[in-house]
């Protein structure tokens, strides 16, 4: 179910660990044997990573719309498992008064399972976008991705900012440098990503 995705993060740590490993075949057969169907959050996203890293390494074209096939699946398991938008008033209330529904607010709201899924579909997002520019191979692809990127960098960057508010209201506490109701896998992911998306936009060319 939705609410034990979860529970799935130790099952595919391990497969992505038999993948560097180089043991890719058992990896593969884990992830089928343990999500047949590619339902669940976390095998469906994994599975279309370890697509993503081979299509990168071979850059077969059968490889590369394969892993195209698998990310954008990855995309569509995260996005029902992501919080639902507000609607479209609510929405816009928020931006220009900073309602409830805004920026940070927003994400508080969301259970451990949408965070988590919102950081995968930024994740998954990020690599049909990369995948996408590789099998084309020109700027035109790029630009068609440039709105995939964008979405993605500006999620990263709003989970950041949810990451160092609770951090630092954790601290004024009294409560560490940390907050602890903050999971690492969640907080790795956001890092990374974070971390990431200011790499990719350093090395682009100024206006």
């Amino acid at each position: 179910t939705r609410a034990r995705a979860l529970e799935d993060v130790p099952g595919i740590k391990y497969a992505l660990r038999l993948f560097l490993m180089s043991h890719m075949v058992e990896s593969e057969e884990f992830c089928r044997a343990r999500d047949p169907a590619r339902e669940r959050l976390y095998f469906a996203s994994g599975y279309g990573l370890i697509q993503c890293v081979k299509a990168l390494m071979s850059y077969e074209d059968e490889d590369l719309l394969a892993a195209i096939g698998h990310t954008r699946h990855g995309i569509a398991i995260a996005q029902q498992h992501r919080k639902k938008a507000a609607s479209l008033t609510s929405r816009l209330a928020g931006f220009v008064v900073g309602g409830p529904m805004s920026g940070i607010t927003w994400v508080r709201s969301m259970t451990p399972v949408e965070r988590h899924a919102e950081l995968i579909y930024a994740e998954t997002l990020f690599e049909k976008a990369l995948l996408g520019i590789v099998y084309s191979g020109d700027w035109l692809a790029f630009i068609k991705e440039a709105l995939n990127l964008r979405a993605t960098f500006s999620t990263y960057r709003l989970l950041y900012k949810y990451l160092s508010t609770m951090d630092a209201e954790a601290s004024a506490r009294g409560e560490g440098p940390e907050d602890a109701s903050i999971d690492a896998d969640f907080r790795s992911g956001v890092l990374l990503g974070a971390g990431m998306s200011n790499i990719l936009l350093s090395l682009m060319p100024g206006r």
